[in-house]
């Protein structure tokens, strides 16, 4: 039991380890369907990639904004 609450701590969440190619979690990020900062990445190689991927898919809804946007006026 907690002091603060008077009850019991609750369970940590259950995890699942997995792996998936870089393409797969590029896309997962770009369509919005993993959010970025609920992954834990297990080694520095991990994490390097998914750092790259989230850097690619920012880049490419930069530039995607920047296409979809009417030329700037002089």
């Amino acid at each position: 039991m907690t002091a603060a609450t008077g009850k019991p701590p609750a369970p940590p969440p259950e995890m699942v380890q997995l792996e998936l190619p870089c393409e797969v979690l590029r896309r997962l990020l770009r369509d919005h369907r993993l959010v970025a900062c609920e992954l834990r990445c297990l080694n520095g190689q991990s994490r390097d990639l998914v750092r790259e991927a989230v850097k690619d898919c920012l880049r490419m809804a930069a530039e995607r904004r920047r296409e979809s946007q009417p030329p700037a006026e002089a």
